[in-house]
């Protein structure tokens, strides 16, 4: 499965890591629905390329902290694939954090109910560029089974009925996912029991590196992974344990965090610089005080 990874791109308030102790439960349809997100007949390749690539875009970064798990680009790109946030971390495609759109799933069998935040930690979230209203081309439809055929193989769990769920029936003033998510749960159930790989990280790129271990992506953005080669690599930095993103309090400051060290991206003299990790945690626990 060929997709442009975006998860460094991410910024930090825009989803959470890891699921808090949570398992996958239920796949959500999405679709984009913006003003401009509209396939139509004969509308060129460079057009819906950028409608496609605007839409993954918009899922990284912006005020209203959303974002998503994966989207699929517009029928006339070739229903391009993008993967914005890792499946193991938590994505805010049915409210943020705090929640700020209250979507809830009852789940089938238990009766546990989950919203806005802990809907978000239980499920995987796409998106599919388009209106609501508009029925998914060929292209959208093929890249769509493939993906949730190999996501339902990673959680078998979502070949039970009600595991996929469209965000319309999740709340009141939605209508999204409706135009999709039948054939979704056709997909599901022609899944065999056997859980396929992890999908494996987008093709060889001198400028990008998304080592499996973690599924974190080290770019060239801002010289990260040129630093990561040169001055040590595995044996002195480990693997990444984030994307780069701007330091919280610190808007000047690009930081990536790695098992042994965080590297920082000063944008004012243009340098990266190291933090020691193990420092700064024995800083922290001492200003806690004894537990």
């Amino acid at each position: 499965m060929i997709y442009t990874d975006y998860s460094s791109r991410v910024a930090a308030n825009c989803f959470t890591p890891g699921r808090g102790g949570q398992r996958v439960r239920v796949l959500i349809a999405h679709n984009t629905g913006g003003p401009a997100d509209r396939n139509y007949a004969g509308q060129p390749y460079q057009e819906a390329r950028r409608i496609s690539d605007n839409a993954a875009n918009y899922l990284t970064s912006n005020t209203r902290q959303a974002s998503v798990h994966w989207v699929v680009g517009a029928e006339a790109a070739g229903a391009p694939l993008y993967r914005v946030v890792p499946e193991a971390n938590t994505a805010y495609h049915c409210g943020g954090n705090p929640p700020q759109f209250p979507s809830r799933w009852v789940e089938p069998g238990t009766g546990q109910a989950f919203s806005g935040f802990n809907l978000n930690q239980v499920s995987i979230g796409i998106e599919l560029v388009g209106l609501e209203n508009e029925t998914p081309g060929p292209n959208q439809l093929g890249q769509l089974k493939t993906l949730v055929q190999e996501i339902v193989g990673r959680y078998p769990i979502l070949k039970e009925t009600g595991r996929i769920a469209a965000h319309a029936t999740l709340e009141g003033d939605r209508r999204d996912g409706l135009n999709w998510v039948n054939q979704a749960q056709s997909w599901a159930r022609e899944v065999n029991n056997v859980t396929p790989p992890p999908p494996p990280p987008p093709p060889n790129d001198p400028n990008r590196w998304v080592p499996p271990e973690t599924g974190f992506e080290v770019n060239n953005a801002y010289g990260f992974l040129n630093y990561w080669r040169t001055s040590g690599g595995l044996p002195e930095f480990g693997f990444p344990l984030s994307g780069a993103r701007r330091q919280n309090g610190n808007p000047n400051i690009v930081e990536q965090y790695f098992e042994r060290v965080r590297l920082e991206y000063h944008l004012d003299d243009k340098r990266i610089y190291r933090g020691r990790i193990g420092a700064e945690l024995l800083a922290l626990l001492e200003q806690r005080g004894p537990v």
